[in-house]
């Protein structure tokens, strides 16, 4: 199944047991464990920096 298909199966039930069943289905997805990782580990960015506040308008 498709990552964005899994994600979509997860939002549509707030069950706890359900969004648990729907991970164990897919566990040994290799492309939902990467993304997985890659959205719950603190230390992979994505070019995101910080940008100085400026004081000139425009």
């Amino acid at each position: 199944m498709k990552p964005w298909k899994i994600i979509q199966k997860l939002e549509s039930d707030n069950s706890r047991l359900f969004k648990e069943s729907v991970i164990e289905e897919n566990i040994n997805d290799l492309e939902f464990q990467e993304g997985l990782s890659m959205c719950l580990d603190a230390l992979v960015t994505f070019g995101v920096k910080q940008v100085p506040k400026s004081d000139k308008n425009g």
